[in-house]
């Protein structure tokens, strides 16, 4: 399988996880695969417990959704400022519509 083709997948699965997950405090969640690892980047607008919480549960069901063990590297960023201001992951999964 080729490294876009396993990003592909990727991308699938966190969709997946993602359905009816994000509350409106999230703005972005991106993907960043490597051959070693995987990197999940997921930015709040506010620090919020039961963001915080959803974070964890996006990162089980994405988890549970590969055929084995994935080294996973995940970023939670608190940031209310212009989106290009941070170094965010290649690859947007989900991004919420702002103005």
């Amino acid at each position: 399988m080729s490294l876009l083709q396993r990003e592909n997948a990727l991308v699938l699965s966190l969709v997946q996880a993602l359905l009816g997950a994000p509350s409106h405090n999230f703005r972005r969640v991106g993907l960043r695969v490597e051959e070693d690892r995987v990197g999940l980047q997921v930015i709040l607008e506010r620090e919020s417990p039961s963001d915080r919480e959803e974070v964890e549960d996006l990162v089980l069901a994405f988890e549970a959704l590969q055929q084995g063990p994935l080294p996973l590297h995940v970023a939670v960023e608190i940031h209310s400022g212009r989106l290009d201001e941070l170094e965010l992951y290649p690859r947007g999964v989900y991004l919420r519509r702002e103005d």
